[in-house]
């Protein structure tokens, strides 16, 4: 049995005195995390420098508690099974064709195992964007013509926002959420990071997760054209 340290977005792997650090993709085009204070409170912030059990297979063996949820090992790379990772949010019921303003909806619990007991869902997008990058707004136009247009053929979104709109301050609100929102007509679901999970995929944003939901694997890390890589998706999932 070895172990694996992992220090944000950097993995290092430690198995049979062998070292291996595996860099997580991150966008070209998009803005590095702002350099804000870092919390050493070991409450909030367990997710940046940890020690990782693993098993003899190299994966960590602690399964995320949802039934029915895949089973671990869980991974941050094309091909890894990810984690279920938990957030608060708000969603236009409606989807693509909602109305509605989300500082009239309260906080819920979003996690990815909803879209892998949903047989509707066939492909999770997963963004993590910040507030203050004008890249990640720039992006959210093409996001949302996206939503229109792959919603029917079971592609569902998740807008993870990690900091809000001020790069000096770690983290996002709720009124950060709700003047995002508001800021670019979205109707997908948005959520906060107050677990900073993202942290274990990214320090650059804009940045995409594309998601098999149902077995949960990463298919792709795009970071340049959603249409084309949907397309080829949804494409080859309705050729199956």
């Amino acid at each position: 049995m070895g172990e694996r340290w992992r220090a944000g977005a950097h993995l290092i792997d430690v198995t049979n005195r062998t070292l291996c650090m595996a860099l997580l993709l991150a966008s070209a085009c998009g803005s590095e995390a702002a350099d804000t204070e870092t919390d050493t409170d070991t409450d909030t912030n367990t997710d940046l420098y940890e020690i990782i059990t693993v098993d003899s297979d190299g994966g960590t063996c602690t399964d995320e508690n949802a039934p029915g949820y895949p089973h671990c090992p869980y991974g941050f790379a094309t091909n890894s099974t990810i984690a279920n990772l938990s957030f608060l949010g708000k969603a236009d019921k409606n989807g693509s064709a909602g109305t509605v303003s989300y500082d009239q909806l309260p906080l819920n619990s979003l996690d990815l195992a909803t879209y892998h007991e949903n047989s509707a869902v066939k492909y999770l997008v997963l963004f993590a964007v910040a507030g203050w990058s004008e890249p990640c707004s720039l992006e959210q136009p093409a996001l949302a013509d996206a939503q229109k247009k792959y919603e029917s053929r079971g592609v569902r979104f998740l807008e993870v926002l990690t900091q809000g709109f001020d790069p000096e301050v770690g983290g996002a609100t709720e009124a950060d959420l709700d003047r995002w929102q508001a800021l670019h007509d979205l109707h997908f679901a948005l959520a906060l990071d107050s677990k900073r999970q993202m942290l274990r995929y990214t320090t650059f944003y804009p940045y995409r997760i594309y998601v098999r939901t149902s077995d949960m694997k990463i298919v792709s890390i795009d970071r340049e054209n959603i249409d084309r890589e949907l397309s080829l998706l949804t494409d080859n999932s309705a050729g199956r």
